[in-house]
Parts: C-alpha cells; sequence; structure tokens
C-alpha cells in the first residue's frame, strides 16, 4: 500500500486508508463506468473519489516498475496546476494496492466542487450561450500559453460557475493525462481537435481561437480538421480491433 494525505487535508488519513473497504460500502456514486466516482461526507466536508479501472497484467507491471499511477499523476498535475493559478479539484491525497509488489487498484480524492460540465451546453444554440463559449476559447488560449496541455481535452472535462457579474470560471478535471511546456502551434491545434462532438461548433471555437492568438484561420481550421480526422480514424480503428477481438473471443 503506498498512501499520500495533502497537509491541508490531514483529517482525511483515517479515511483514505480505510477507502478499500468504504468505497464498496458507503458514498453516493456520481459516475459508474470504466471508473467509478462516489462523493463522501467527511466530518462535515463533501470529497469526491475516483477509483481507476483496474490494470491488466501488463500495465499493473508498467505502474509497479517505469511509471507513475493514474492517481499520483492527477494528484501531482492537481499541484502543477494550482501552482500556475488554474483550478482544479484540491487534491487531498490517493491510495494505491499492490498485490506481490504489482499495482491492482487506485484511488484519487479531491475537493467536491459545484462546477457544471461545460458538456451540458454543446446541444443548445450557440448564440444564446457565446458568451460562456468566447471566455472558453479564452481559458483554452491561457492554459496553452502556459504550457498546459490536456491530453483529454474536451467539454466533458471542462466545468464552468457563472459569477453573478456575469463573468465565467473553469475547471479543469481528469487530468492525469497531461503535459506541461511549451506548445507549438502543431501541438496547440491537435489539442483542440475533438473539443465538441458536434463539428461546428469545433471549427467556430478554433476560428475564434485562432483570432485570439492572431493567427491565419483558415490555416487554423486546416489544421484542426486533419487532427480530428486522424483522431476520429484512430479510433475507428480501435473500435474494429475490439469488435473483431470480441466476435473471435465469441468463436
Amino acid at each position: 500500500m503506498k498512501m499520500v494525505v495533502h497537509e491541508e487535508y490531514a483529517f482525511l488519513e483515517d479515511f483514505i486508508r480505510e477507502l478499500p473497504l468504504r468505497f464498496e460500502n458507503e458514498g453516493v456514486t456520481l459516475h459508474n463506468g470504466r471508473n467509478c466516482v462516489k462523493t463522501f461526507l467527511v466530518d462535515g466536508v463533501r470529497i469526491v473519489v475516483k477509483r481507476f479501472r483496474r490494470p491488466n497484467l501488463f500495465n499493473r507491471c508498467v505502474y509497479a516498475w517505469f511509471r507513475k499511477s493514474k492517481a499520483e499523476r492527477a494528484y501531482g498535475n492537481a499541484l502543477e496546476l494550482r501552482g500556475l493559478g488554474i483550478r482544479t479539484p484540491d487534491p487531498a491525497g490517493y491510495l494505491e494496492l499492490y498485490s506481490r509488489g504489482l499495482l491492482t487498484t487506485c484511488y484519487l480524492v479531491t475537493s467536491f466542487t459545484d462546477y457544471t460540465p461545460l458538456k451540458q451546453l454543446e446541444f443548445e444554440a450557440l448564440d444564446s450561450q457565446l458568451h460562456i463559449f468566447e471566455d472558453f476559447v479564452r481559458f483554452t488560449v491561457m492554459l496553452h500559453e502556459k504550457g498546459v496541455c490536456h491530453d483529454d481535452y474536451n467539454l466533458s472535462n471542462v466545468l464552468y460557475k457563472q459569477k453573478a457579474d456575469g463573468s465565467v470560471d473553469f475547471m479543469l478535471i481528469d487530468i492525469n493525462r497531461m503535459r506541461f511546456g511549451r506548445m507549438s502551434r502543431r501541438a496547440c491545434m491537435a489539442n483542440v481537435r475533438r473539443l465538441c462532438e458536434d463539428t461546428r461548433l469545433t471549427y467556430e471555437l478554433s476560428v475564434r481561437y485562432a483570432a485570439l492568438r492572431g493567427w491565419n484561420a483558415s490555416r487554423c481550421l486546416a489544421g484542426v480538421a486533419f487532427f480530428r480526422a486522424m483522431f476520429e480514424r484512430k479510433a475507428d480503428r480501435k473500435r474494429r480491433l475490439k469488435e473483431w477481438a470480441r466476435g473471435m473471443a465469441e468463436n
């Protein structure tokens, strides 16, 4: 077992240590898919716990010897983002469980947030939400200029909250896959390639992004379209491979 608890959340130490048992029997489920996310109330403080999917045997070895676990990476990335003044739920700690020296399960513990996924606005009329999306584009530019590349950057992983003065705050989640450092123009275009399922909205945001960066809009759109096509082609190959493997297993 490996446990890390942030000093600001030292009161959660016993709770985090007991997570393997408590996660199964307590809490309110927020999401249950590849990973499971629950919320808990501990000493009057609402927190969120994410249990990552159990890795396959190969990845169990990788995480044990060569690479940090998803929980440790998310925790470290949250600290990095906080240092850059970028909002993300407070990293409270993480827990890793091992069997025979190999990682079996890991949990990430963060503060609870009442921010809303930007995804909920995707299929509403763009004109009615234009100010929010314009602020979102400015937020994206800020991330890239600070050298922050969220490798799963889409509307589901960006939360927002509109303040009384009409301005909008944004927050990043699902941050175990991130990179920090200077971003080339190519890297920026690749990063916005799949902001939305709605292709039209992606391109609308790309035009605004290009304007804020002082880039040629046509070239930016062409770049985003290219990287989006490459992503969709890769996703399609992966889907067909899974279908083939499923068919082989059934036969």
